[in-house]
C-alpha cells in the first residue's frame, strides 16, 4: 500500500509542489489537478482510468 500512496503523491506534485500551502492554491486549480489524476490511464486497472470504473461500481451499487 505505501508504494499506491507514493505514486499519488508524485501524480499530485507534478502539479503541486513540494512545500506549497494549499490554502494558496484554488480550488479549480485542485480540481483540475484531480481530473486529470482521475482521468489518466492506470496500468493497475488495465489502463482503465480511476474514475470511469468508479463510476460503474456506483453504478452497480445503485441498481
Amino acid at each position: 500500500m505505501r508504494g499506491s500512496n507514493e505514486n499519488a503523491n508524485g501524480l499530485l506534485r507534478q502539479y503541486v509542489k513540494k512545500g506549497t500551502d494549499l490554502i494558496a492554491v484554488g480550488d479549480d486549480d485542485i480540481e483540475r489537478a484531480l481530473r486529470r489524476i482521475n482521468y489518466h490511464p492506470k496500468k493497475c486497472l488495465g489502463f482503465k482510468q480511476s474514475a470511469v470504473i468508479f463510476k460503474g461500481m456506483m453504478e452497480a451499487l445503485e441498481n
